[in-house]
């Protein structure tokens, strides 16, 4: 299980959900970068989209390792956040064909002898989120989940590497309780392809910027909190496959022991990055001693 290689004939799927309500107007804070939650989370997916289309160029052409779908929730209504009329999956390859001009922003680094600089961040402004209304979070995973299941089903997709989907949220929720936004939740990680279940990350910002607590993929038997947002997005979250531990420790660097759950709250870019690896690095590829 989770061992089936991500190719042009053995592609997978990737579903971005983005929360886009009025909440996300307040600041958080992602490593050294302090912006409104909705830039944050803008270039989180900007940059995710990016490396995946770099993952799958081979010389000047793109090819189709990837069905990507962008979900933004505000207002009482979910859309398509990508370019074009799309309702659901663009294949990657497609997607290039619509690829934006470049953006540049700088964040505020310290180097090894303290000094402040400026680091650039080059991105593709793939998609471009307005922060308003309301937060119809239960209806955003339940079109994921009718996407997801529907890409399952598809028989050319039967011995793929399943689906992920990735979740960000500041935690609130308009439409449903925390029993609702479970079974939805659940829903998603039973369905599946015959390489295994899908799996479901939630990335929690925070709008406290003056507190530094971050963490990424919690042991599962260890985690507790004292919010009950990060609670609730940690019981949403897929409990990390066996088969993928010793993976996600090395690609992450965890110094935690598993079992592990999908969870992440107020992480850097290169550690959100990486768990794009979970789908297309071999598990056989990585030897402990």
């Amino acid at each position: 299980m989770y061992r089936q290689p991500i190719t042009h004939k053995e592609r997978t799927a990737i579903v971005f959900i983005v929360d886009c309500s009025i909440s996300m107007l307040q600041p958080a804070k992602l490593g050294q970068l302090v912006r409104p939650k909705i830039e944050i989370i803008g270039l989180i997916c900007n940059l995710m989209i990016d490396e995946l289309i770099l993952r799958a160029s081979r010389g000047n052409d793109v090819r189709n390792y990837y069905d990507i779908a962008v979900l933004g929730y505000s207002r009482g209504r979910v859309e398509s956040l990508l370019p074009g009329d799309s309702e659901g999956f663009i294949a990657i390859d497609k997607l290039t064909e619509m690829m934006p001009m470049p953006k540049t922003i700088y964040i505020e680094q310290r180097d090894a002898d303290g000094r402040i600089f400026n680091a650039p961040i080059m991105f593709h402004e793939w998609i471009k989120p307005l922060a308003a209304g309301s937060t119809p979070m239960h209806e955003a995973l339940a079109y994921a989940h009718t996407l997801v299941e529907k890409w399952c089903r598809n028989l050319d997709n039967r011995y793929s590497f399943p689906p992920m989907v990735f979740h960000i949220t500041d935690g609130a929720c308009s439409d449903a309780d925390e029993a609702a936004l479970l079974d939805v939740s659940s829903r998603i990680m039973q369905t599946h392809t015959e390489d295994g279940n899908t799996l479901l990350f939630n990335i929690h910002l925070s709008s406290d910027t003056w507190n530094d607590y971050n963490e990424i993929f919690p042991n599962a038997k260890k985690f507790s909190s004292d919010r009950r947002d990060r609670t609730i997005l940690f019981k949403m979250s897929s409990p990390i496959p066996k088969t993928l531990e010793a993976l996600v420790a090395y690609l992450l660097s965890l110094k935690h022991r598993g079992p592990y759950r999908g969870v992440a709250f107020n992480t850097s870019p290169c550690e959100l990055l990486a768990i794009l690896n979970i789908g297309t690095e071999s598990v056989n590829n990585i030897r402990y001693m």
